[in-house]
């Protein structure tokens, strides 16, 4: 590069940047130009709630791994699918800016906790019955670390036989 060379970058949106790039003799003109879209990211974690079905997360409250966790675009294509690591924590990164949804998926012992009981950041945004969320808007740049799904181990260590759990305590 020479001393004439330089960089400018300009936000247009929040998230989205218009760079100029001014290299004399180098692409044929004074001036070339492109456009940057920043890519988003979604995630957090999936717990084990200690009080039964309370649906927010409490301190001493552990992570669970190895459930599958599904991303799905706003024409419910699925966009790519994660494991909680050791912690409990997922992460999908590099993301076009725009409408998704999550798919939880529990393990055979346990069922999901009541959603939205609370602070966003801490309560259970799992469906209890489907382990989906709503759908959520990723802007440009976006980092949203607020999506968690709580999971209550079942008593008597799973489904099968004559015992259930009814969680809408409707006796059947």
């Amino acid at each position: 590069t020479s001393a004439d060379d330089y960089v400018t970058v300009e936000w247009d949106t929040p998230g989205s940047a218009s760079v100029s790039l001014v290299a004399i003799n180098r692409c044929g003109e004074p001036e070339c130009g492109m456009s940057i879209t920043l890519l988003a990211s979604i995630g957090d974690y999936v717990w084990l709630d200690d009080a039964p079905l309370d649906g927010g997360q409490d301190a001493g409250e552990v992570g669970k791994a190895g459930v599958k966790v599904e991303l799905y675009d706003d024409q419910d294509n699925l966009v790519g699918t994660q494991y909680t690591g050791a912690s409990g924590n997922y992460l999908f990164e590099r993301l076009q800016p725009g409408w998704y949804h999550l798919v939880f998926y529990r393990p055979s012992e346990y069922v999901f906790t009541l959603q939205d009981q609370g602070d966003d950041a801490l309560d259970s945004d799992a469906d209890a019955i489907l382990g989906q969320t709503v759908p959520t808007e990723l802007t440009p740049g976006e980092h949203d670390m607020t999506w968690d799904a709580g999971l209550w181990r079942l008593p008597g260590g799973g489904l099968g036989g004559y015992k259930f759990w009814d969680l809408n305590v409707s006796g059947t």
